[in-house]
């Protein structure tokens, strides 16, 4: 414990940044008491909960992909932000096999990460 005399009180433990576990699970517990459904929490608590589990505030968001054109808006932002690769076999033509094409990134992180 830290000496902290509401922490000792709780029995609470850090979690992440400094933030607390039962800060989050009565947040989690209690939406009718905010008057927020979990769905639609207010952005400051978005943010503590987000910070609290070391988490990125994408997971909450809601992007509304319903069409090509949204897939492609998002990997074109993703490819301006990420090294990503794009490949593909060709036709004889030189046209791009669109069944063949693939799409890699060269950040070893990421790659790590989605390899797991």
């Amino acid at each position: 414990m830290d000496g902290h005399p509401k922490r000792q009180a709780e029995g609470a433990e850090p979690c992440g940044a400094g933030k607390e576990v039962p800060q989050v699970k009565r947040y989690a517990e209690s939406p009718q008491r905010t008057g927020h459904t979990l769905s639609e929490p207010k952005p400051s608590q978005l943010l503590k909960i987000v910070n609290a589990l070391d988490i990125s505030i994408n997971v909450f968001m809601d992007f509304d992909i319903e069409t090509v054109s949204d897939v492609l808006s998002l990997i074109l932002k993703m490819d301006e932000q990420l090294d990503m690769n794009f490949e593909a076999e060709r036709y004889e033509d030189g046209s791009f096999n669109p069944s063949t094409i693939k799409i890699s990134f060269k950040n070893s992180l990421l790659n790590h990460k989605l390899g797991v």
